[in-house]
């Protein structure tokens, strides 16, 4: 007989198994527990692969950045089952990740009087949208940052300050009232349904850093957040807008950005418009709710700070991108 470790001799097994090592026993005949192409994820929150002989095997563990587990592969802890609802078609991924913004230096406010200099990071497609919130919450309160978690790797004490518990709500229910606010311009529902794909508005600079460092992201600094919108060190030089073309163009395009936004059809979900700011969506307009700084309709989590891996991500603010 011929088992799939070789043939005949050592390599049969009875219907107990007894020779079959790291396989089990079918019919008298050693074979694997999974298939060449099978990926899982472990009871310890590790990505598997099948291996050579049909067995499962450990691969790297997650990572601070990417710290969930979902299917075979690492994701933040807001992407754990998520369907793929962003982009024009509505079947992207709403956690990825856009195009590596390189550093470099450009002027804030187009004004040659303030100069910034900027390291590279990568910064979220996508805003955080209402169901990337919703796993946030879910978690709450056991979701808070730690004490300087969320740090921009580059900036000493930039990381969560534990004297700004007070400014997080106090439950799952208090966060869930905070987000309840005037229907002209609330996307969050307490109960999931059709707005899972709307950027989320309504949030306190707090609670958008709280995410972002549970996420295993961080919120884009000023600077991080207008040098992407501004081109990003692109070969075309600085950009009036996130969409000009060429770079000193002031011509106003509404494919590129909503303002004002709110749950109704007047919001635009994430990516609806083209890409504009190196890749990223909707980084003019947006909701007069969400705080100073964030993208579109909603926040990036931005350098998810994967800033602190080769480049940064900046934690979607992921309707604000992170960096991640």
């Amino acid at each position: 007989m011929e088992g799939a470790g070789g043939a005949g001799g050592e390599d049969e097994c009875t219907l107990a198994g007894q020779r079959c090592v790291g396989q089990t026993c079918v019919d008298g005949q050693c074979t694997g527990e999974c298939g060449p192409e099978d990926v899982r994820c472990s009871e310890d929150n590790r990505p598997q692969r099948c291996g050579e002989r049909g067995s499962w095997e450990d691969a790297e563990p997650c990572g601070a950045a990417t710290p969930a587990c979902d299917a075979g592969k690492c994701v933040p802890r807001s992407c754990v089952g998520l369907a793929e609802t962003c982009g024009p078609d509505s079947n992207e991924s709403c956690c990825a990740t856009g195009e590596a913004v390189s550093g470099g230096t450009f002027n804030r406010g187009n004004d040659a009087a303030y100069p910034a200099t900027v390291s590279g990071f990568l910064l979220d497609r996508f805003e955080v949208t209402v169901g990337r919130f919703r796993k946030f919450v879910e978690a709450y309160p056991g979701s808070k940052p730690a004490a300087g978690a969320g740090a921009h790797p580059k900036i000493a004490g930039s990381g969560w300050n534990a004297d700004w518990a007070s400014k997080l709500p106090v439950d799952a229910a208090a966060l869930k009232a905070a987000v309840n606010c005037e229907s002209e311009f609330q996307t969050w529902t307490d109960a999931a349904g059709d707005h899972e794909h709307l950027p989320m508005s309504c949030l306190s600079w707090y609670v958008a850093f709280a995410f972002c460092a549970w996420d295993g992201g961080r919120l884009a600094t000023e600077a991080e957040w207008n040098y992407a919108a501004a081109g990003g060190g692109g070969a075309d030089g600085q950009r009036v807008y996130p969409w000009s073309k060429p770079a000193d163009s002031t011509a106003i395009d509404a494919d590129h950005a909503v303002y004002g936004c709110g749950p109704d059809a007047s919001c635009a979900p994430p990516a609806t418009c083209r890409p504009s700011g190196r890749g990223r969506r909707e980084m003019g307009g947006g909701d007069r709710r969400t705080w100073p700084g964030t993208c579109g309709s909603g926040f990036w989590t931005g350098t998810r700070s994967r800033t602190h891996q080769a480049t940064a991500k900046i934690a979607p603010i992921w309707p604000w991108p992170r960096i991640g």
